[in-house]
């Protein structure tokens, strides 16, 4: 299933002995582009903590209802490694994170989430057992790739896409895919040159975030952006759909 940033930030999480808050934001690693926490508004039940879980801790999404239910207790998220509430994530944070829930440390390997395609718990003992953060991962913190949605997305003023041609458009929303939690699509609110529609392009096609002008090169020119099928943020992304996407950008199909 394909899901929208904007609805998952609409959604509640339940942990297993109540309810724990509401998402706030969602952070995704810019260099493998895959959502990696949930950030928690606790409200009163715990503040001044940023809250951080895992994709691996989730148990079951109700999108009908809006509720996310984590296979957490309130009692262990208490307990969890503090980061304050205006404090970046580092990677020794997620390191400690990792070890105390069992998540698998994500940035141990090539694929998406580490050694798997998908998030997945090995339990805190297996969790603590794996390498710690090495020299070389520390000398990378100033190049940390964990990035939040809420920064990136917006309107005219926030991050923009630029085409080979020039400026294309700018970030209003993320689509993923709720089992790898992969971010399959940005969705892109195009200038009115380009006919001021919203589109989908794929993060593989995307060029490195350059963070200091806030925008994000692609290798499409103002033609095929121009053609590409107009996305309707109301109705769900079918193959069909994706279907058209690839063919007009003559892209290779993921799928395939």
């Amino acid at each position: 299933m394909l899901l929208k940033g904007n609805l998952l930030e609409k959604f509640h999480l339940d942990a297993k002995d109540g309810e724990l808050g509401k998402i706030k934001d969602l952070y995704f690693d810019d260099k493998k582009w895959a959502l990696r926490y949930v950030v928690v508004d606790t409200r009163k039940w715990l503040p001044g903590r940023k809250v951080v879980l895992s994709p691996a801790s989730i148990k079951e999404i109700n999108v009908g209802d809006q509720l996310v239910h984590m296979d957490n207790d309130k009692e262990s998220i208490r307990n969890s490694p503090t980061i304050e509430e205006e404090a970046p994530v580092s990677l020794q944070k997620e390191q400690e994170m990792a070890n105390y829930y069992g998540w698998f440390p994500y940035w141990k390997g090539d694929s998406l989430w580490g050694t798997t395609g998908a998030p997945e718990m090995v339990g805190s003992d297996m969790a603590q057992e794996t390498p710690t953060v090495t020299e070389n991962e520390f000398n990378e913190e100033a190049n940390h790739h964990l990035r939040s949605m809420n920064e990136i997305k917006g309107d005219e003023a926030g991050y923009q896409i630029e085409a080979v041609d020039g400026r294309a458009g700018f970030i209003e929303d993320f689509i993923i895919e709720d089992q790898s939690w992969g971010i399959r699509y940005v969705v892109v609110k195009t200038i009115d040159k380009l006919g001021g529609k919203r589109i989908l392009l794929s993060p593989d096609w995307m060029e490195t975030i350059d963070w200091g002008k806030k925008s994000i090169p692609v290798d499409l020119d103002y033609k095929r952006i121009q053609d590409a099928p107009e996305y309707d943020p109301e109705q769900p992304v079918t193959r069909n759909e994706e279907e058209k996407i690839y063919q007009a950008f003559q892209k290779p199909k993921y799928w395939q």
